[in-house]
């Protein structure tokens, strides 16, 4: 929901931000939803950024 409201794709804290969870509890869920390849996670620097891949 999130990561299609912003257009397919978003950095990882702004999701956590916006869900208001942490982020490594959010980042085991984004792992799992690259895994099952739901999402592409690059790096970006020090930062994650989540594409939204279907």
């Amino acid at each position: 929901e999130v990561l299609k409201r912003k257009g397919g794709k978003a950095y990882q804290h702004e999701i956590a931000r916006e869900l208001e969870i942490p982020k490594t509890t959010l980042w085991r869920h984004i792992l799992r939803l690259s895994e099952e390849g739901i999402v592409d996670i690059k790096k970006e620097g020090k930062y994650n950024l989540i594409i939204l891949k279907i």
